[in-house]
Parts: structure tokens; sequence; C-alpha cells
């Protein structure tokens, strides 16, 4: 979603909405400083936000080595990287991922302020979502597996019932995912929500039955689903009640 109210757009915003990068390019240019790049429109999206929602790979690039904030968060939450990872813009994952290069700014008629570019990859939005999150949630693999090779954390958890990513492959029936998420060692199979819900769990009460088989031949153990949990599943994980878990030790009756 871009600008409601092209009123309250800047030049900047408006150039990149109707796909002008050589405007663009040029008003980047004329910048007095960084923290003029960081101008939200009415929905809290910076410049740098309207370049990744339209794809704009170059202009992506242009303002973050002008300086422009990579942690302004729009008015859900999103940081421009949230918004790239989502909807799986490998290429604009790469340049908010790629560390500022002096070259790179000698455009500039300003000295841009240091800011940490791999940024911090356990900002959550206002749904509990990391980027990892997000990317694991919509099945973009080659971007997963970039935000892992720049330290993203696989066993965090999301900010509403503390799912990991391998809990929402699960959740999600994902078996592709989940198989591999498990291809890294680091991945906790047996990773707890807030009520203590594991990833086989999760799956057998979402009836993903060949998925719990299969995290079963992984390791997972099943002490969750012989009841030996002490939380309760929340509503945000599922309601264990309407789940027909009946014999899980028949799991390994598959193999």
């Amino acid at each position: 979603m871009l600008c409601l109210s092209l009123s309250v757009c800047s030049h900047l915003h408006l150039s990149i909405i109707h796909n002008l990068p050589e405007v663009t390019m040029q008003i980047i240019g004329l910048a007095p400083s960084s923290e003029w790049l960081n101008q939200t429109n009415n929905l809290q999206q910076t410049p740098l936000h309207i370049a990744v929602l339209t794809r704009q790979v170059a202009v992506v690039r242009r303002l973050v080595c002008a300086g422009a904030s990579v942690d302004v968060c729009d008015q859900v939450g999103n940081t421009p990287l949230h918004s790239a990872c989502c909807l799986g813009f490998e290429d604009v994952t790469k340049e908010l991922l790629t560390p500022v290069r002096a070259e790179e700014t000698y455009q500039n008629k300003y000295q841009i302020p240091y800011q940490r570019i791999p940024q911090d990859l356990e900002t959550k939005n206002y749904e509990g979502l990391t980027c990892l999150h997000l990317t694991v949630i919509a099945g973009h693999f080659n971007i997963t597996r970039r935000l892992l090779s720049v330290g993203a954390n696989i066993n965090a958890g999301e900010g509403k019932s503390g799912r990991t990513v391998l809990h929402l492959a699960a959740d999600w029936g994902n078996i592709e995912m989940a198989d591999f998420l498990l291809s890294y060692a680091d991945t906790d199979i047996d990773a707890v929500t807030y009520s203590g819900v594991t990833p086989i769990f999760l799956a057998w009460g979402r009836k993903h039955v060949q998925l719990a088989n299969y995290l079963f031949t992984k390791g997972a153990t099943l002490d969750s689903l012989n009841g030996d949990s002490d939380g309760d599943a929340s509503d945000e994980e599922m309601n264990i009640d309407r789940c027909a878990i009946s014999q899980p030790r028949q799991i390994q009756s598959v193999y």
C-alpha cells in the first residue's frame, strides 16, 4: 500500500511512486542531509519503504548509500527489510543487507551517519514477526537462506505466542520448509512456545500427520503429545481441544 493522500508525500516519495528513477536520483543528490531522506507519509513510510514496495532496486541502493535509515518502521511496524522479505524481493533484500562501501558515498554532499548493516534482524513488527518469520511464512527459501547467512536467529520466537520458524512451518504444514530449516544444525526441533508447545505437537494438532511423522524421524520428542507439557496451547497457536490427537505413539508405526 502506498500513499493514501498525495498531499502528505514529499517530492521524493512522488518521484518513486511514479517510477521516475532519473528524477529520483536528482532529488536524492540535492538532499541537504540524510535525515531529509527519512520523511514519512501518512502511512509512516519513508522513501526507502516506497522504493522497496515498488521494487526499484537501484533507487533502494542509492537511498541506503545516501544514509536513509534502514530501521524506520511504517504504521504496521515493518522496516523496509520486513517488506522486502514478505514480498519475496531477493534483489532488494540483498541491497538492504549489503554494507555500504566508501566509494558508494562519493555522490553525497554530506557525511552519512553510521548505521549497522546488516541491521538488527531480531526487530519485530507490530504483529510480533521478524523478517525471518515473514519469509518463512511466505515460503521464500532463498531469502531465508540469506537472512540466516547474515546472522538471523533461527530459534527466535515471534512475539504473540513464541513460535519459532520451525513452529510456523509446522503450523502451515510446510514439510519442505521444515526440512530446509532442519538442515541447519542450530535449529531446535523441540523448541517450545510460551505455553510449552513444540513443533511436532503443533503439526499433529493441525492434522499435518506427514509432517509430524517427519519431525519424529528427525528426533523430535513426543513428551508434549503425551501431555507432559506444563502449558496449555493458546488460541494463537491452536485450540487443542478441537484437535483429534489420539494415540500419538502411532506416529512410530508409519516407519
